[in-house]
């Protein structure tokens, strides 16, 4: 009988760095912020906005890469990072390579998911924001009002606590 047990270590391993000059504080910027990137796959990719209790962005995980129109997303997976950088919310983004953001129901069936999850889980989902091209060119959740009021309020308060905090530094 082996009385043996395995002592493990789960870290996060930073990849690659990108850099934004300007604060990724709202559904444009969070956009302005991705847009290069995920406009260049020809198929779906979905990626976690990692915040802290300030909004402020810990760090970007790229959860799935899937076909043409659909990309699996297992919750485990999807919220691993998060759990590991202690992030107090997220902000959901994927593409759409046909260039127009607009949800699917099953897009919407997941940020539902995803929002429950975080819920259970403790970490608040911002926005899930869908990337597109040309003259569409995002879908966000939470200005569509598709994702639970509360949340437009949330961030709201927590970009303005922290643009409060700027100002009192500044002076």
């Amino acid at each position: 009988m082996n009385n043996e047990l395995d002592l493990v270590a789960v870290r996060l391993i930073k990849e690659k760095t990108y850099y934004s000059d300007a604060p990724v504080n709202s559904p444009e910027a969070v956009v302005d912020f991705l847009k290069q990137e995920l406009s260049t796959y020809d198929r779906e990719v979905m990626c976690v906005v990692n915040l802290s209790t300030k909004c402020d962005v810990i760090n970007l995980n790229f959860v799935s890469m899937g076909t043409i129109n659909s990309a699996v997303i297992e919750m485990r997976e999807l919220f691993k990072a998060s759990i590991l950088s202690n992030a107090a919310s997220i902000v959901c983004c994927h593409n759409h390579p046909s260039g127009d953001p607009t949800p699917s129901k099953e897009d919407i069936k997941l940020t539902e998911r995803i929002g429950l999850s975080g819920k259970l889980l403790g970490i608040e989902l911002l926005d899930h924001i869908i990337i597109g091209r040309g003259n569409m060119p995002y879908y966000s959740m939470l200005e569509e009002d598709v994702l639970p009021v509360g949340n437009m309020e949330v961030f709201k308060m927590a970009i303005e606590k922290e643009h409060q905090k700027q100002r009192e530094k500044r002076l």
